[in-house]
Formats: structure tokens, sequence, C-alpha cells
């Protein structure tokens, strides 16, 4: 697998109930991604982005960010951390009912250590066939790990795995109650990591001298194409009965639960399709007017 590109890292941020939470990293909460989609206005030759957050819907719901404020936490390029507040009318859910939820974020980019995935670099259908995805495609996700998630900065771990599952067959998502099109990923996935972005990178990474003389160091370059694949949704645990040494059933209402590793990943393409919703696209015509009038 080709070493991850940084920006990735700081593409990834971390959601909070509280303002309290978001600064001391307590407390429940969930993951996201930031992603830019372009101005279509070009002012004086030059073109603007449109930053958004994106996690899960079932996220917003459980912190009832619906009904108050929650708070998105960023490192900053001086090595501290900034809070974003989100506002409740901010957040946008999927027409489909996917478990979706984007909103606008004022990231200021000479202040936040802040990357954004481009809107091009998340996967289409008609990708799948073009890089040739499928069972045994390598991933990677990138998320909160509550364990030692970084408390005076946001720190994303890595897991890597692969492709399980392709989206043919929907799961049910308990949270919204609904049949939920997703990638079943093998990833020693643990619970926490709801609304982590998942990648797959095409391409490889290969290591060449920059004077071509013995003893030389190098330089990486990177040959290859990251996809932001989707966002993880669900970790998938299974229960089984208690038994005793004999294998023997000790009662039949005694279960426990177990990790299986897979996690369930909703497909960019539905990240596409709230983007490019008529809410969101009437929203940034409203914000490309407002930065018309000021120029």
């Amino acid at each position: 697998m080709p070493r991850i590109n940084d920006y990735i890292l700081d593409s990834v941020f971390y959601l909070y109930k509280t303002e309290h939470d978001a600064r001391e990293g307590t407390g429940g909460g969930g993951c996201g991604v930031f992603v830019r989609y372009p101005f279509i206005t070009v002012i004086d030759g030059k073109t603007g982005i449109h930053v958004y957050a994106i996690t899960n819907r079932h996220i917003v719901k459980e912190m009832k960010g619906e009904d108050q404020k929650l708070f998105i936490r960023v490192n900053m390029i001086d090595g501290d951390i900034d809070f974003l507040e989100i506002e409740p009318h901010s957040w946008v859910f999927h027409d489909l009912g996917h478990d979706l939820a984007i909103c606008p974020v004022p990231v200021v980019f000479g202040k936040h250590r802040v990357e954004v995935f481009p809107h091009n670099q998340l996967l289409k259908e008609s990708n799948v066939e073009e890089i040739d995805l499928g069972v045994g495609s390598e991933i990677v996700t990138f998320g909160r790990f509550k364990t030692h998630e970084g408390k005076q900065q946001n720190i994303p771990v890595a897991r890597f795995g692969y492709i399980s599952m392709m989206p043919i067959e929907p799961i049910y998502n308990k949270y919204l109650q609904i049949n939920q099109e997703s990638f079943l990923v093998e990833c020693h996935s643990a619970s926490g990591y709801s609304g982590s972005p998942v990648t797959v990178t095409v391409g490889l990474t290969r290591h060449e001298p920059e004077i071509p003389s013995p003893g030389k160091s190098t330089k990486i370059i990177h040959e290859g194409r990251t996809f932001l694949i989707g966002i993880v949704w669900a970790h998938m645990d299974e229960y089984t009965r208690v038994v005793d040494k004999q294998d023997n059933v000790i009662n039949d209402e005694w279960y426990v639960k177990y990790n299986t590793g897979m996690m369930a990943v909703v497909p960019a393409w539905r990240i596409i399709e709230l983007l490019e919703s008529d809410e969101l696209a009437q929203k940034r015509q409203q914000i490309e007017k407002i930065a018309v009038d000021k120029y």
C-alpha cells in the first residue's frame, strides 16, 4: 500500500456535543470529513470553494444537533485547537434517508490546519469499474480513537483493511430504521468510528535518488489518486449465547457481544447526491451572489 498523504489526516474533524467536551476531548461524539465544492461564479478571474463538514445523520440525531449547537474541533496552524459552532438549522440531510449529514463550515485556511477533499475525488459509481474496485481492494479509514484521541490536538488514527462486500444488498440501519446501501469493510473495526472517511488509493509510490549517485538521499514520488469511497456509519457486532466449558448453553436469555471487525460504509456517490441537491445548490448561489456584491 502506498504511504498515506498527510493531507488526509487534516481532512478529519471531531464532533462534540458541548464546547467543554471539545476543549477537553471528553464525552461521546463522532467524526467527519471536510469536502470542498468549487464556486460556479468566477470573480476577477478567480474561483473560490465552498467547504462542507460531512458526518452521519444518526450522530447529529443522537447528539440532538437538530435542536442545539454542536461543536467541530479543528487543529490550528500555531498548534492550538479551535471550535466551529454548528447551528441546528445548518444541517442538511439526504432526501432518500441515507445516513448522511452535511453543513457549510467557516474554516479559515490561514488559521486552521485543515485540508479538504476535492469533490472530484469522491467515488462515483462509474469509478468502480474504472479503477477496478471490488472485494479485496485495500482501504484505509481515519478517525477518533477514543482511548488516545489527542487532548491538545486532533490526532486521527488510521486503520487498514479490505472491502469484504460491495454495496449490492443494503444493511439495516437500526439508528434510522432504514435499509442502508453500504460497502462492508473488514478493518479491525471498533465502535466510535462513525463518520470516519474511508479511502482507496489507486497507483503506487516510488523512491528515486535526488542525485543519481550511490548513497545519496531519495525523494518520494506519489503516482496515484486517492478516492473517498464513503464514510463509516456502523461497527458490526454479533451476539452469541453464553456457554459452559462443555459448550452447553447456560441460560437462553444470556448473550455476549463480540467484535466481527466489520464496518459498514455509506458510498460516496450518495455524498455527491447530497452536495448536488437543490437545497445546497441554492445556498451556494446565495453565498456566491453575496461574494460578487462585496467585490
